[in-house]
């Protein structure tokens, strides 16, 4: 039964006390003005769901199990963290976090992770090229291996990169032992190998690496594998869309599988490999969305898990995944990686249990990088690495976003095919009629939409390069950070723009304040727009410090998003107040390191026009948070949270208007008390939907079910399969139906023996046997063909088909699937001669249907 693990801690704390809590611990004393009156104090609070741990994931690519206890690892790219959760989702732990300057103990790309048999774990941290040794058990660094083997892990030049990074492998043949390291050193084509000391995992020597010269040849290696024995080392050769099998102490070929394609047993870019117990190797199909299983010895395809889909049970970007060399009872955890959740297979390829929560969903951001409110309340976020903007209603609701969702289920947020479609956008405004701007940075563009999200202007083709900054002004026009173009611009509601100041070098942000005021900040400066004055920065620099976001507020305070990415103690928030002098008096809101409010990758900030709360993008920890005047409470909300019963996830979901919760994996979301919320049950194809439980039993007939929120709410849906259809195979192909088998064509040439394939169609996904018969000589007894009997009476002659041993089990879906088939079967070559290949179609029923195709072999 697929289980769904048990809600994080947010869907059973009220959002009121987590909110009190919280802003309890972030309250700001602040340094008081020169002239006697002190700055207001500012409490500090999120906006929207919690951004970390507890299951939340953004787009995890890295996936371990423990060999001591079974706990599942998962390293997740976006958010820089390391995730442990119990063998079935339930999270037990995290650490790690966004590292910008190489920090140790703290990631940005997480290309793998690995575990030994002492429950160190590695991590390769593909941005500094090398590897970090950590205890799983509590975060503790212990290490680092390879910063000086000249490897090169990560590829790619947006700021989203990490679509190659690399790949990782450990074996330790008991706690104690010599631990043996593989990477797949991706950019270099090669794979490199450590022998380390058991306790002081110092290297024994310089590493072992492939070599094209012995006939390794590689390109942009990324997931290994050792099987249980550590013999053996599978590499997903990612752009040869094939897997190697090399010797692990020799490192030279052994054995090659698959080919490009999208039919089983073919692959599209594989990402990763694993080798459980069983003798099943599991590959991370990566852009056909599954996961391909063969055996580990032959390499023989035997089936293949999932498939491009949402629902669990499907795939959308397999990147990682991961066995254990202790489990008896083989399978496997795969990362799914698009859909930002994590499933976990047996060897048949059945997904026995679902976990995540999508940091890319409703509520959540993934690296923003920019914030704007409007009149109305309405705060609208750049959503950046979710190619979006998110918009939060006044009282806290997430109400929707703005960002074409094109069909595919890979990428659904980014583009530029349409005029909606955003990329990497880095900054957001609203005007003074309500319209909404956004600074769509790497399409090289601004937008303006009307409240309802209507597009009634993109800029036009080639204005515009890498606009990172957008700041609406008191007289309807926008200031533009035209960054890549050295200038701030000016455009107006029609398109047209006036340069305001060029040779800005790289302007990073712009703000307007109520009266008309422009500020842009470069690397090191802060200036007035039009008159080109400089603001000093605080007592002790010289200069400023990337500053990356501006807001100034009529009084002329003066916030500032510095993101110092060479100064010690990192980035900070900061509040000029004017002193009456002409000056400003500093003082910290937050910072990277020693604040009681941490900010780590500061963005745009904006402030509302009362002056009263500053929103700040906290790309770093991908969250946005909002910073208000003393006796200024932000919004409480009220958690609504869903179970579901019966078959759980694998039966069907439970969605809610306004959206939030898409529970399969993300059961829960923070509404405001003065809505009411209506949660709809959509049973899966093959169950049924049962009925409501919990707050939700008086709505006892139909799918949906509507509940004020004057408290917290928690219903529970129920879903029970419904027989599944009776199997059918449409059609049996065999081409060709002759084979021959491996014969010279000349004195120094050989003719291979026949590589046929097997197509066949079924109307419902099934279990398929085939087995291989053999004709051979026989008697008639009545209506039966039964063997020759030494000594015994010939009566009339006949041929009967006997079943060898040689038989294959394939899990296979609906549709046509093609298998190769050939003389050889299971390390055997058949004799010439007449056979038959019957398949038998199982149904989950247990209703099978069989038909046989006949074949001859000859010489």
């Amino acid at each position: 039964m697929l289980r769904r693990p048990s809600p994080p801690v947010r869907h059973g704390v009220p959002v009121l006390l987590a909110a009190a809590l919280l802003s309890a611990l972030l309250v700001l004393v602040l340094a008081a003005r020169p002239a006697g009156a002190a700055p207001p104090t500012m409490l500090a609070t999120p906006i929207g769901e919690p951004a970390r741990a507890g299951g939340v994931l953004r787009f995890p690519q890295a996936v371990a199990i423990d060999p001591r206890n079974g706990e599942v690892v998962v390293g997740d790219q976006y958010s820089g963290t390391i995730q442990v959760f119990s063998p079935t989702g339930e999270p037990r732990r995290s650490f790690g976090g966004l590292s910008l300057r190489g920090e140790l103990g703290r990631f940005d790309v997480v290309g793998g992770v690995a575990m030994d048999r002492n429950g160190r774990l590695f991590v390769l941290d593909s941005t500094n090229d090398r590897i970090q040794v950590l205890a799983v058990d509590d975060g503790r660094l212990l290490t680092t291996i390879g910063a000086d083997a000249g490897m090169k892990l990560l590829t790619g030049g947006r700021p989203d990169r990490g679509i190659v990074a690399g790949g990782i492998a450990v074996h330790q043949e008991a706690p104690g032992r010599s631990v043996v390291v593989f990477v797949a050193d991706s950019a270099n084509h090669r794979v490199v190998r450590w022998t380390l000391d058991p306790v002081s995992l110092r290297p024994y020597g310089p590493p072992a690496t492939t070599s094209r010269a012995a006939g390794v040849n590689l390109q942009y290696p990324q997931g290994l594998a050792v099987d249980p024995s550590g013999s053996r080392l599978y590499v997903a050769d990612n752009q040869h869309h094939r897997i190697l099998r090399l010797g692990a102490r020799s490192l030279k070929v052994q054995a090659r599988a698959g080919t490009y394609g999208r039919g089983p047993g073919e692959i599209n870019a594989p990402y990763d490999v694993a080798v459980d117990t069983r003798n099943r190797l599991y590959i991370a199909d990566n852009l056909n969305g599954r996961l391909n299983i063969h055996d580990a010895t032959t390499l023989e395809y035997v089936g293949t898990a999932g498939g491009r889909g949402r629902t669990v049970g499907r795939f959308a970007i397999v990147r990682a995944v991961a066995t254990s060399p202790t489990d008896p009872a083989g399978g496997a955890v795969v990362a799914d990686t698009s859909n930002n959740r994590i499933q976990r297979v047996r060897p048949d390829g059945t997904v026995w249990a679902a976990w995540g929560i999508a940091g890319r969903g409703p509520g959540y951001f993934t690296r923003p990088k920019g914030v704007a409110v409007a009149a109305d309340g309405t705060i609208a976020v750049a959503d950046t690495f979710v190619h979006r903007v998110s918009l939060t209603a006044a009282d806290g609701t997430y109400v929707g976003q703005r960002a074409w969702v094109s069909p595919s289920t890979d990428f659904p947020h980014w583009g530029k095919e349409h005029p909606q479609q955003m990329l990497l956008p880095g900054d957001v405004a609203f005007d003074t009629a309500g319209a909404l701007w956004t600074a769509d940075t790497y399409n090289d563009r601004v937008q303006r939409m009307a409240p309802d999200g209507t597009v009634v202007l993109v800029s036009r083709r080639g204005l515009l390069k890498r606009p990172r900054s957008i700041a609406a002004a008191p007289d309807g026009t926008v200031w533009i950070a035209d960054t890549s173009n050295a200038r701030v611009v000016r455009m107006l509601p029609d398109g047209n723009v006036q340069e305001l100041r060029g040779n800005l070098g790289s302007p990073y942000a712009v703000t307007v304040g109520p009266s008309g005021r422009g500020l842009v900040a470069t690397a090191t400066t802060i200036r007035d727009v039009v008159t080109n004055e400089r603001i000093p920065p605080p007592p002790g620099a010289s200069a400023w410090a990337r500053p990356v976001g501006l807001a100034l507020a009529a009084d002329g305070t003066l916030y500032v998003a510095e993101e110092r990415p060479k100064v010690p103690g990192g980035a900070r928030l900061l509040r000029g107040t004017p002193d009456g002098r002409g000056g400003r008096t500093w003082d910290v809101l937050a910072a990277e390191t020693s604040h009681s409010v941490p900010i780590v990758e500061p963005g745009n900030i904006a402030l509302t026009p009362d002056g009263e709360t500053l929103l700040v993008a906290d790309a770093g920890q991908d969250r946005v948070l909002r910073f208000d005047v003393q006796g200024k409470r932000p919004p409480v909300l009220q958690q609504v949270s869903v179970a579901l019963e019966g078959g759980g996830a694998s039966r069907g979901t439970v969605t809610s208007d306004p959206p939030g919760i898409d529970c399969g994996t993300d059961c829960g979301q923070g509404i405001a008390p003065t809505r009411a919320v209506t949660l709809t049950a959509r049973p899966h194809a093959g169950s049924t939907f049962m009925g409501w439980g919990g707050a939700c039993a008086a709505a006892t007939v139909g799918p949906t079910c509507t509940l004020d929120l004057s408290q917290a709410r928690h219903a529970t849906a129920r879903f029970e399969a419904t027989p599944p259809p009776a199997v059918r195979i449409r059609g049996l192909r065999v081409t060709p139906a002759r084979w021959h088998l491996t014969r010279r064509k000349g004195p120094r040439s050989r003719r291979p023996m026949t590589r046929a394939r097997l197509e066949v169609t079924l109307n419902a996904e099934a279990r398929v046997r085939l087995e291989v018969l053999q004709a051979r000589p026989g008697r008639r007894a009545g209506k039966r063909c039964v063997a020759l009997r030494r000594g015994a009476r010939t009566r009339k002659p006949c041929t009967r088909f006997a079943v060898l041993s040689q038989r294959r089990t394939l899990k296979l879906i609906e549709g046509r699937t093609t298998v190769d088939v050939g003389p050889r079967v299971r390390g055997r070559t058949l004799a010439p001669g007449r056979y038959r290949l019957r398949l038998t179609a199982t149904n989950a029923g247990g209703e099978h249907v069989r038909t046989t195709r006949s074949i001859r072999i000859t010489r």
